[in-house]
This record gives structure tokens, C-alpha cells and sequence, in this order.
């Protein structure tokens, strides 16, 4: 079961996106076998062999994604961090945490997703964080490498 997701809101002209589209890359491919003396595993995060998380963009741009254009328009890259309930608590460090809407629950169609929506008493099993990949008071991204991402995700 994957217990760890991440969604990327971003637009195919989104020039802030790319790096963060290649830290997310270097997370999710830097995972082959540590016994492979061409692995380069100093940017990779030993959680991602116990713990990998299922990855998703949206285009804000796209049809049907208007919702998240209104929100998202001049934010983005925006990150959604989703971790199954019994996991752990929200990570201190997230922006926000806000309540799951239902557009999210299109994000992927595996039964893990769709079966753990809704508990029988109505509230979600998910906890979603909130972050702006961009600090726009101080103009700078937010990760300057993968293991600062890491440290997001896994809580390294």
C-alpha cells in the first residue's frame, strides 16, 4: 500500500515547475540497487525503499482544472502532500493542512485510494498538507536539492 502521495498543480509553461518536477524525478528514479556502483544514492532518501510514494501532476490549464487555476494560478508550484491516517500526524513544517474535496479523489483510480476515501463514519483515512514550493517573500525556492524535498515528504 502506498501510503505517501504527492500531486504537483502546475501548467506546461510553468518555468518555476522544472526544477521541482527534476528533485520529485530524482526521488522517484535514484532508487535502483544500492549494490549498482553507478548509483549515485547522495541525493536519494533511504525512506523511498521503504516508503515510496505515488506521484501525480495537474495541469491547471487543462479543461475541467478550472477549480484549480482559480487557486492555484500565480502559486503555482504547489505541492499536496497526502498520508494515510494511521501513519502519522500532519508534518509541523506544512503551510496548511485543509480538508480533502472531491475533485481529489480523481487523482488516482487504484482500489487502495478509492476504497480508503471514506471511513464508515464519513471522514477521510487521508491527511493532506498543503506547500507552496516557492517562498515569494523571499523569492528563492523552497528546496535547493532533493534531500531538502526528502525531508518534506519523509519527515528526514
Amino acid at each position: 500500500m502506498n501510503h505517501l502521495r504527492v500531486v504537483l498543480f502546475t501548467h506546461p509553461h510553468c518555468g518555476l515547475c522544472f526544477p521541482v518536477k527534476d528533485m520529485i524525478k530524482t526521488l522517484k528514479v535514484a532508487n535502483p540497487p544500492i549494490s549498482d556502483p553507478n548509483t549515485d544514492v547522495s541525493q536519494s532518501s533511504p525512506s523511498f525503499y521503504t516508503n515510496p510514494f505515488l506521484y501525480h501532476e495537474v495541469n491547471i490549464w487543462a479543461p475541467g482544472n478550472e477549480k484549480w487555476n482559480s487557486r492555484y494560478g500565480l502559486k503555482i508550484p504547489v505541492l499536496h502532500f497526502y498520508r494515510f491516517a494511521k501513519d502519522a500526524a500532519v508534518n509541523a513544517r506544512s503551510s496548511e493542512t485543509r480538508k480533502l474535496e472531491p475533485l481529489e479523489k480523481f487523482f488516482w483510480n487504484d482500489d487502495v485510494w478509492t476504497d480508503t476515501w471514506t471511513r464508515t463514519d464519513g471522514r477521510t483515512q487521508w491527511t493532506k498538507e498543503v506547500f507552496n514550493a516557492i517562498d515569494f517573500d523571499k523569492k528563492e525556492m523552497r528546496f535547493k536539492h532533493p534531500g531538502d524535498m526528502a525531508k518534506w515528504i519523509w519527515g528526514e
